[in-house]
Formats: C-alpha cells, structure tokens, sequence
C-alpha cells in the first residue's frame, strides 16, 4: 500500500485505501477553500508499534489553529486509552510505508487510518478505523473511534449536542441496525446474505431501552461502551458494538429526513 503525506485541496476525493501495513491516506472531502495534511502519532520500536494517522488543517487562521489542537488532543487521549497511558512516541511525525508481522513487537500493536467523513463550514467529522493488539490477548481488535468538531464555535461536540436522544431515536436506530446487520456483514465479508444469520438482527437486544438511550447519549464521550457517532452530509453514522466474532463493530447510516423532528441543529 503506498503511503505518502498527503496534501488534499478543494473538492478533492480520494478513495479510501485501507490496509494493516502502517499509516496511508484515506478519503478527504472538502467544500471550501482550506487544505489537509496527514500526520501520524508513532512509536516504533522492540515493544510497540503504534501508527495512528490523523490529518489537520494547513492553514495560519487562528480558528483552525484551535481546530488542530482539538484533533490533536483527541489522538492523545484516545492513544492514552488504548495504551493505558503508555504512549511514548512522536505525536506529531509522518506517514511511511511499513510492513510489520507478529514477530516485531512485544507489547501492543495499533495501527490506524482515519476518514473524513464530513467538512464544510459548520462540522468537520472524522472516523478512525484500525487494528488493535495486545500480545497476550486471545485475539486482536478491529478499532473504531470518531470526532466531530463544530467549526463555527470551534469545540467537540457529540450526539446529545446534535439530536435529541428520547425513546423516538433509539427506535429508529433499533429499527436501521435490524434493517442494515446483514446486509452490511455480507458485504464486509464478501458472502451472500443467506450466509448471515438472522440472529445478528437481535444484536442490539443485550441492552434494554433505558440502557441504550443512556449510552447513545455518551456517544462520543469517554465510557461510551463502544459507541460513536459521525456525520456524512446526508446522513448520521453510529457505531455499534458488537462481538469478535461478527467484527467488533458495525456503522448504521440513518437519513437526515428520518431524524429531521428531533434534530437540535440543522
């Protein structure tokens, strides 16, 4: 996979190149004149090989300085969880081609690609999606994590700030997971839907309503169980968590039009 730091200009779309050989480019969407250059968190060495790859704004604007430093804080403590605070790397160096195996590290590998999945001049949305292991585990972890930033008041924000998380949306997102789990999971991995059972559809049955609406409002928060969210420009993403077996996680996508009553922002 080539791997290059990348500069991305306006209404520019790469495709996503995805692969669990270091850090690479992913796709970047722009609607207005700034540009991207991906950076990388790293530490490579006989104990760790972390690649954590995120990009920030080339510009001199002291808004999108502010924007930097909110991705850049986010990286950290997200490399802080992960590693419980082991982290002793650049966080700031470049991508490079790098081709590891199982031999070549003692203690943790992770190594993650991002995705903007969203950027115009009200939020810019971020997906993060990698591989995580730790050397005694039973098996490794295909890692997910998100960041959604308002640029206009230049803060995080998550999914209580964007839609009101009531009884009404979490039947919706029940609803959209029943409707997209298997379809979704043949895709992934390249078999027909008859080969999913329909027993994934339930999937989401292990926490109850009161539950689930506490948890999706911790979406993108510290302890959020594995929930995140992000945006697309017609519709929102959620990331649920799920079993090894079916792989960690699985992203619905639900309309804009579906949430429109109980949307806090437009």
């Amino acid at each position: 996979m080539k791997k290059s730091c990348c500069i991305i200009t306006l209404c520019v779309i790469l495709i996503l190149s995805f692969s669990f050989l270091g850090c690479g480019n992913d796709s970047l969407l722009t609607n207005y004149d700034v540009t991207f250059s991906s950076y990388c968190a790293k530490e490579i060495n006989e104990r760790n090989i972390i690649m954590f790859e995120y990009p920030l704004f080339e510009t001199q604007s002291n808004s999108y300085e502010k924007i930097n430093e909110l991705i850049i804080t986010t990286i950290e403590q997200s490399l802080s969880d992960v590693l419980n605070a082991d982290f002793q790397g650049n966080i700031k160096d470049f991508p490079e081609n790098l081709e590891w195996d199982n031999s070549d590290y003692s203690q943790y590998v992770l190594d993650v690609n991002y995705t903007v999945t969203r950027n115009d001049s009200k939020y810019l949305s971020i997906v993060f999606e990698g591989f995580f292991n730790y050397k005694n585990a039973a098996h490794p972890i295909n890692y997910f994590n998100s960041l959604i930033i308002d640029i206009e008041n230049e803060n995080i924000i998550n999914l209580s700030d964007l839609f009101i998380v009531d009884i009404n949306f979490i039947t919706i997102v029940r609803q959209t997971f029943k409707e997209q789990i298997r379809n979704g999971l043949a895709e992934r991995n390249d078999v027909s839907v008859d080969d999913i059972s329909e027993v994934v559809e339930d999937g989401m049955s292990y926490l109850s309503d009161e539950e689930l609406l506490e948890t999706l409002k911790k979406s993108n928060i510290g302890n959020n169980y594995g929930f995140n969210s992000y945006l697309t420009e017609t519709q929102l993403g959620i990331s649920i968590p799920l079993s090894h077996a079916v792989g960690d996680h699985f992203e619905i996508l639900v309309s804009y039009d579906k949430l429109e009553e109980l949307m806090q922002r437009k």
